[in-house]
């Protein structure tokens, strides 16, 4: 979908900035590309797009996985 109409950014480009490229803010993403320069409708979209990809990267990346399978337990005596 696109979110700027005026330069023809589209949503996946935004994800694909803020997954590959490290970019977590809007000024960001206006530094990369044209976003925002035209009529600047697009702006509240793009924000929600950016915290929405930094927010799913950042749980994703305090969840801790632990391997049940090295758990050993301990009879009771």
């Amino acid at each position: 979908m696109y979110v700027c109409l005026c330069h023809g950014i589209s949503d996946k480009k935004i994800v694909k900035l803020v997954e590959e490229d490290g970019v977590s803010d809007i000024r960001g993403i206006k530094a990369i590309t044209p976003l925002g320069s035209q009529c600047g409708k697009c702006i509240r979209q793009a924000k929600g797009i950016i915290q929405h990809v930094v927010l799913e990267r950042d749980t994703a990346q305090d969840i801790t996985v632990i391997d049940i399978t090295e758990v050993t337990l301990k009879k009771a005596s």
